[in-house]
């Protein structure tokens, strides 16, 4: 199990892990919506941008990826030979390696987490 402690000294059992040991000390608590309570994910990246392209690489990347379409997108898709341009009003939210859609509204919260416990033993 692992645990981080918060500012506030908190401290908030971890859902999952997504890339441990790739930033070595840069950890971000990212909270995504998920019904009425959040998933709680650790991931080690240098920024939020970055922590917010290691989930979308991931293999929890479902948490956060979409098919929802701008309007832009949308119209464009509509054309068989979309004119240049056709995609400069896009508003889409895209993330990852790959630009993936994402729902930018799942994201609950995100802060800079300082104290990691990779090895808290479980509480009963």
């Amino acid at each position: 199990m692992i645990q981080v402690t918060r500012k506030d000294g908190e401290t908030v059992k971890i859902d999952c892990a997504i890339n441990r040991g790739e930033w070595f000390g840069k950890t971000w608590l990212i909270t995504i919506g998920c019904g009425f309570s959040g998933w709680h994910c650790l991931v080690e990246a240098g920024d939020e941008n970055d922590a917010i392209d290691a989930i979308v690489d991931s293999s929890r990347a479902d948490m956060l990826k979409t098919d929802v379409k701008c309007d832009a997108c949308e119209a464009a898709d509509k054309l068989e030979d979309p004119p240049e341009g056709s995609w400069d009003d896009c508003e889409c939210i895209l993330a990852g390696n790959y630009g993936e859609r994402i729902d930018a509204d799942a994201i609950v919260a995100m802060e800079r987490i300082y104290k990691v416990d990779y090895f808290a033993k479980p509480v009963n």
